[in-house]
């Protein structure tokens, strides 16, 4: 299994994830990479240039040709901080990336959010007692929210929005409704394909697949008939874990109106959970969303109840003399 890490650029971090984990995708965090390109060069537009440079969806061929024009460009030939970062290409251009699973991510921004979270409920003044039971109730928030999500996915029916209903129906069904949200602006997106040639070699077509309005740019899906896999030249599927819209105009071309089990990632999946209970042997009652939501609220509850009983208590208590 390959490790995907993404951080800030750190000198002692890099060196420990180079001896602790050799063989991991290392990535730096885009959002860093902006700033320090806007503190460098201070231009606007060299930034938006930078950007496209950094995260457009284009070959590695065409990654350098830009660099080359964008060091014309502002007469950056000489420029040190642009010597390093095409050094460092490999660890933040994105088409070094293409295959390398990163689930989407391209910035440290969920890790400082989790620290933002959390810093709602410790502060500098938390003693260590105080660290731990606020600690574990965040935990506890986290594990109620993951629950909740849980319960969402799996129970109420899913508006169908697009004109392939088949499919988004059988893609509802499959995907946890976060991850549903971010597919079907894909298939929405299928419709503006179009297949400009066929190839065959044995039991694997190739489709070279244009979009509108652009005929230029072409993507090359391929179809193994005897696995009934697919995979596509822009390798969307491998480096977000959802397929892309050229394989998608590819399955509906074939007319396939349920999602191919080789272009849906497990992790993504509402059966993912039950596969690991049914592997862990565990109670299927404690692991139904309905029954867990409703035993954690119902223990959620209880406390509320025993907090405002302890206040009133309390409250009472310093105030006897009153009666």
């Amino acid at each position: 299994m390959s490790w995907s890490v993404i951080t800030d650029g750190d000198l002692s971090m890099r060196s420990a994830i180079r001896e602790v984990f050799p063989d991991a995708y290392h990535r730096l965090c885009a959002w860093h990479l902006i700033r320090n390109a806007t503190t460098n060069i201070k231009s606007l537009q060299f930034v938006e240039k930078f950007k496209r440079c950094m995260l457009g969806d284009i070959e590695v061929d065409d990654f350098d040709r830009k660099w080359l024009e964008l060091l014309s460009e502002f007469g950056l030939e000489g420029n040190s901080w642009m010597l390093e970062m095409y050094e460092k290409r490999k660890m933040w251009a994105a088409a070094h990336f293409r295959g390398k699973f990163f689930a989407g991510f391209r910035t440290t921004s969920r890790c400082e959010g989790l620290h933002s979270e959390f810093g709602k409920y410790v502060s500098v003044l938390s003693n260590l007692v105080c660290f731990l039971l606020q600690y574990f109730r965040w935990l506890n928030h986290l594990r109620y929210k993951e629950i909740e999500m849980d319960y969402k996915s799996s129970y109420g029916e899913t508006v169908l929005q697009t004109q392939y209903k088949c499919l988004e129906r059988s893609a509802a069904n499959l995907y946890t409704r976060s991850v549903f949200l971010m597919f079907r602006p894909m298939l929405e997106r299928a419709c503006c394909c179009k297949i400009e040639g066929k190839m065959r070699s044995g039991s694997i077509f190739t489709y070279n697949v244009s979009k509108y309005p652009r005929k230029d740019v072409q993507w090359y899906v391929t179809f193994c008939q005897e696995s009934l896999k697919f995979g596509c030249s822009c390798m969307r599927l491998e480096t977000f874990g959802i397929p892309c819209e050229h394989i998608l105009y590819a399955v509906i071309h074939l007319n396939i109106v349920v999602m191919p089990t080789c272009i849906v990632l497990p992790r993504w999946t509402k059966s993912i959970k039950d596969a690991i209970n049914a592997a862990n042997a565990s109670s299927s009652s404690q692991r139904d969303p309905a029954f867990v939501i409703t035993y954690v609220t119902l223990v959620e509850r209880c406390k509320r109840m025993v907090n405002v009983y302890e206040e009133t208590k309390f409250s009472i208590g310093n105030n006897s003399y009153y009666y």
